[in-house]
């Protein structure tokens, strides 16, 4: 993850909980036998699973903690002081979730602790059998009876049970909460000392712990301990009221002494102060690829940002600028690099929709019309069954395969392959954890797909085609027979139609009979298509004669250069001025690299347009095989999702914000936090040189006192993202929230020199 400099210091932070919270014992009210003689017997074990999980989950959602006891335990435990007692625990409720058959020790112990004035409850079916003779035994049904004869030993819901454990004694933790809900507690006792872990609680939220003595805030990110003044302590009983936010783990310790009882009177809130306008913005990329780690083939030491997803518009006429910035754009279609428009799409249809003649040729004014491309306008809808259908374009990469797909491939690993399938056709949903399926759409299971084939020359082409192949087949408006491997196509344009009559996924090109029938796949992580000498292009813009198209995305703050890949002649715009192009160096695919410098780098986000004119078959995306990088400098940018900017939307690292504050003369001798609102990764936060705290979890808020002066101060914040950008456009089923950076708001908080650190 980008954020692995920030690990050490949440992982010492969990060091410091796990060790506190594994000292000592386990301090919890309530104990729920673990079901496994209602499972081993038979008789309604899965009832009597689902009433113990769903009561634990009920009780630590009100604040009640629980231990489920196995009946071992509960066959060793002694009864002292109307409580169950076994290795250092202690239980004031014994709770049996509908279990029909029990063990017979565990009758005997509930029995004893029921005499003795402990509570033991059953929630939903009683016992019926043990392991002492089965059923039918007079002795377990006497002993059943005289535990749950009563109406508040026998219950059918688990809000009863919480019922009857609120009614029964002080609680040993409560909260109020106006939504009905309780944040969780886990308690220890630890030698002399109460250890509670809360959380959920709100800040300023006044909660109940049935502990004495003096009481401190332990910080688990610090490891260091405040005094934690108390509202009251009498009858076993301390109110506090909660210091941190709801996102916050608090620790709070009693130890033995005297508590500090809060100052009667009106809590002093901070004075808040905005921190508006820019900030100065600088990326700090940290994903090292020279061993290949984030994608292949290995590149160099770090990616950086990078431009993987553009807003694309065909060009329809020759005079048409779309450089200018202020154009509106967002009605253009997306596209991804790499992937591209190679047929046009109908569907779905109803499984009997027939666009095309039963006779070998066309034979009416639609057939003749999709006989060839020629007078054709995807654009114009298609009448079937009295409905008007559209073609659409029907997109994926060569190397990559369906967009969104990888195929055979868990969450996070590529396997070293990616699948073959080009088409992908209907609804596709996942089975397990690593395949997908293709199911029907609500439309109907029948699709055409339309192109054209362009032929160097007069050829045999050899077909390939594997995984859900089509119904029929038509080759400039003759369609072929069943089992045919090749067909004649002639030099130039050829027209293409495929039928398929279900959904599904598979591939269907064509190759030039000269190219190596035995060729194998080098490049890494690609498709056995990709590259492959002799594939013959599809092309669904063959009337276009000179086919050009623009790429528009909005760049990073600080843009000095660009790094392009495309197939064709490309010009560049940044802000609506043209870039300074190198001379184009071709690489060994066929591919051009371009290197474009802006005359002055921009400080603040900048709209990048590009123009290609584009190679037969190679559109929107597919013109530009590779992300554009983009090498940024020192800029500027508001709070905010850096992710909505289309060059920063599948950057994983980090970011710099920094910004000069002042300081009112009011703030001296006060205390300061920072508080920046919210944060989406982690935050290293530097003052006046200084290192004020590390992050990685709210709230986003660092006590600066010690670091301030009144009058200007220097604030610096580094921020972490996660993978999940980066994967965005990476064929793997991992995906995860984008969005990354400051988002604020950010505010300044001044306040009395005694309220209390976070």
């Amino acid at each position: 993850m980008p954020y692995w400099n920030h690990m050490g210091e949440f992982l010492r932070a969990v060091e410091r909980m796990s060790y506190v919270l594994s000292q000592g014992y386990h301090r919890a009210d309530v104990a729920i036998i673990y079901p496994v003689a209602a499972m081993e017997s038979g008789l309604s074990g899965k009832e009597s699973v689902d009433v113990a999980f769903n009561l634990a989950r009920h009780l630590y959602g009100q604040g009640i903690d629980f231990d489920f006891m196995d009946f071992e335990s509960l066959a060793r435990a002694t009864v002292d002081d109307r409580q169950l007692k076994v290795s250092g625990e202690a239980y004031r409720v014994l709770v049996l979730p509908a279990m029909r058959a029990v063990r017979y020790s565990t009758l005997e112990k509930a029995l004893e602790f029921k005499r003795k004035g402990g509570i033991v409850i059953a929630v939903g079916a009683l016992p019926e059998a043990s392991d002492r003779m089965g059923g039918e035994d007079a002795t377990l049904n006497s002993m059943v009876r005289e535990i749950f004869g009563s109406p508040e030993s026998h219950v059918q819901t688990v809000e009863a049970v919480e019922h009857l454990v609120n009614g029964a004694f002080p609680r040993d933790f409560s909260c109020g909460a106006s939504n009905g809900a309780s944040p969780n507690v886990l308690h220890q006792k630890v030698g002399p000392r109460d250890v509670y872990m809360v959380y959920g609680a709100e800040q300023g939220s006044e909660c109940q712990f049935r502990a004495m003595g003096k009481v401190e805030l332990w910080n688990p990110w610090t490891g260091t301990a405040s005094p934690l003044p108390v509202i009251a302590q009498s009858a076993g009983i301390t109110r506090v009221r909660m210091p941190l936010e709801k996102t916050e783990a608090q620790l709070i310790v009693f130890s033995p002494g005297k508590a500090q009882i809060a100052k009667n009177g009106t809590v002093r809130k901070p004075v808040l102060l905005p921190v508006e306008g820019v900030w100065e913005f600088e990326l700090k990329p940290t994903l090292d690829n020279r061993y290949g780690d984030f994608r292949l083939p290995a590149s160099e030491p770090m990616i950086g940002a990078e431009a993987r997803r553009f807003r694309y518009a065909d060009e329809t006429s020759a005079t048409k600028d779309w450089s200018d910035p202020r154009i509106d754009d967002s009605a253009w279609a997306q596209t991804t690099y790499s992937y591209g428009p190679h047929f046009w799409k109908l569907g779905p249809l109803p499984a009997d929709a027939d666009l095309w003649p039963r006779s070998e040729s066309p034979s009416s004014e639609l057939d003749a019309r999709l006989s060839g491309l020629a007078g054709v306008d995807p654009s114009v809808p298609v009448a079937v069954g009295g409905r008007q259908y559209r073609w659409q374009p029907y997109e994926f990469s060569m190397r990559w395969g369906i967009e969104n797909d990888p195929g055979h491939q868990g969450f996070h690993g590529l396997k070293e392959q990616m699948p073959d399938d080009l088409v992908g056709l209907g609804t596709m949903t996942l089975l397990g954890y690593t395949t997908t399926l293709y199911v029907p759409e609500s439309g109907g299971t029948r699709y055409y797909l339309w192109t054209a084939v362009a032929a160097p020359r007069d050829l045999e082409a050899r077909i390939l085609q594997g995984g859900d192949t089509p119904a029929a087949v038509w080759v400039n408006g003759a369609r072929l027979m069943p089992a045919v491997t090749s067909v004649v196509l002639k030099s130039g344009s050829n027209s293409l139609l495929l039928r398929y009559d279900k959904p599904g996924r598979g591939y269907f090109l064509f190759a030039d009979p000269a190219s190596p029938p035995d060729w194998k796949q080098t490049y890494p992580l690609a498709s056995a298509w990709y590259n492959r000498p002799g594939i013959l292009a599809f092309d669904t813009r063959s009337q276009t004669a000179r086919p050009a198209g623009w790429y528009r995305f909005m760049a990073p703050p600080g843009l000095r250069a660009m790094r392009i890949i495309a197939r064709g002649q490309l010009q560049a715009w940044a802000g609506g001025l043209p870039v300074t192009l190198s001379a184009a160096n071709r690489l060994n695919d066929g591919t051009c690299e371009y290197r474009a410098t802006l005359r002055r780098p921009s400080a603040a986000p900048v709209k990048v347009a590009i123009r290609i004119e584009q190679e037969r078959g190679w559109y929107a995306g597919a013109a530009i095989p590779e992300p554009v990088f983009l090498d940024c400098g020192p800029g500027e940018m508001a709070a905010g999702d850096w992710a909505q900017i289309d060059g920063l939307s599948s950057y994983s690292g980090g970011a710099w914000y920094r910004k000069t504050i002042d300081l009112p003369a009011s703030a001296k001798g006060k205390r300061v936090w920072l508080n920046l609102g919210s944060v989406a990764g982690s935050l290293e936060l530097h003052v006046n040189g200084r290192l004020a705290g590390v992050r990685l979890a709210p709230p986003w808020k660092i006590d600066i006192s010690p670091f301030v002066t009144v009058g200007a101060n220097k604030i610096e914040a580094l921020i972490f993202n996660t993978l999940a950008n980066h994967y965005q456009t990476i064929p793997t089923r991992y995906r995860g929230s984008a969005v990354s950076g400051l988002i604020g708001p950010v505010e300044i908080e001044i306040g009395p020199p005694d309220l209390p650190r976070d």
